[in-house]
């Protein structure tokens, strides 16, 4: 009895119940009637003004299940689908939501929006309590009254005002059929691994008894954003590399003058930079991955940046070697002159 009012309180506008027009796809005349959930059975029931006012005329209570006739039943077991839906009526909007349970479509329009908005979100979460009850063993800890949170809000915060070593930071806003809501954060440093991320969503799941389809898709999006701040570091990093491989700051980085090399050492210089240049281009899938638009899109743009390079590094060595010899010449004519 007491779990009874318990649920009760948990569920308490499903409960008390709202005036709807209602029709199915086995009955399409639309009848006017009060839908509401009956906890103990996990049933929503469709008092239909009709059949009520008949059980009035007999005499009988109005107020119990059965109000003259048997009202029509939903079981929460059987509720496949569940969504919310605008329908155009002349200049009036109408707010509906749809029910599939077994083969039957329900349309239950509601007097005002937000009353409908209320009903699909409270019973969308009592369909992923009833899925995660069936699919999951006892490895999530529940939350208030046996029912599970979902993560109603995702919010990406900026990880540089957080912490310097965070990669990603997250503000999520729980729900509870208690219609209590809270707020958790969850921070993420850089250069994770995707298995301790993964650690650590589902030990944040289990803590706070987070449905499990809830910490799925928080695993995938948090390894998503991992990926994508470890993908910034790299291209940064291998831009800074290529940079660094022009072939006049290899030189100026070992303190000689590129202009006065020999053309050993500018040879030398030049197989140096393509060698580095060309190991550089085939570390790229690995660094930046080559799955999906992005990383190919960055390897592409990457590779032509070290090919204009290799080329530049090419011409440059090419015009090193041309100008000292024009000045080897021209010492030797000045040498010979002089005798």
């Amino acid at each position: 009895m007491a779990g009874n009012k318990a649920a009760d309180v948990i569920l308490e506008k499903l409960v008390e119940g709202a005036e709807v027009t209602f029709r199915s796809s086995e009955a399409l005349q639309k009848l006017s009637g009060r839908l509401r959930y009956d906890v103990p059975s996990k049933t929503f029931l469709v008092e239909l003004k009709e059949k009520v006012e008949k059980g009035r005329e007999k005499g009988k209570d109005a107020q119990g299940d059965h109000p003259g006739e048997e009202p029509v039943r939903i079981t929460l077991k059987e509720i496949t689908q569940v969504k919310g839906k605008d329908y155009q009526q002349g200049h009036a909007t109408q707010s509906a939501m749809v029910i599939v349970a077994g083969t039957v479509q329900y349309c239950m329009i509601f007097g005002a929006k937000e009353v409908r908005d209320t009903w699909v979100r409270q019973l969308e979460d009592l369909c992923r309590q009833r899925e995660a009850s069936t699919k999951t063993k006892g490895g999530l800890v529940q939350g208030l009254e046996g029912h599970y949170w979902s993560v109603q809000l995702v919010e990406l915060l900026d990880p540089l005002e957080a912490g310097k070593d965070l990669a990603v930071v997250l503000k999520l806003t729980l729900f509870h059929p208690l219609e209590m809501a809270k707020v958790e954060h969850l921070f993420f440093r850089k250069g994770m691994s995707v298995q301790a991320c993964k650690d650590m969503i589902a030990d944040f799941q289990n803590v706070q008894g987070i449905l499990a389809t809830e910490g799925s898709s928080l695993y995938r999006m948090t390894k998503s954003l991992l990926m994508r701040d470890r993908t910034k570091d790299d291209v940064l990093s291998i831009l800074e590399r290529i940079e660094g491989l022009h072939i006049d700051r290899v030189a100026k980085s070992s303190g000689r003058d590129p202009e006065t090399l020999d053309v050993g050492d500018i040879e030398s210089l030049r197989r140096q930079t393509a060698s580095e240049l060309e190991a550089l281009k085939k570390s790229m899938p690995d660094r930046i991955g080559d799955g999906g638009v992005g990383p190919t899109i960055l390897g592409t743009i990457l590779n032509r940046n070290i090919d204009k390079l290799t080329i530049i590094n090419d011409t440059t060595a090419k015009m090193r070697i041309d100008i000292h010899q024009r000045n080897q010449t021209a010492r030797s004519s000045q040498r010979s002159s002089a005798r």
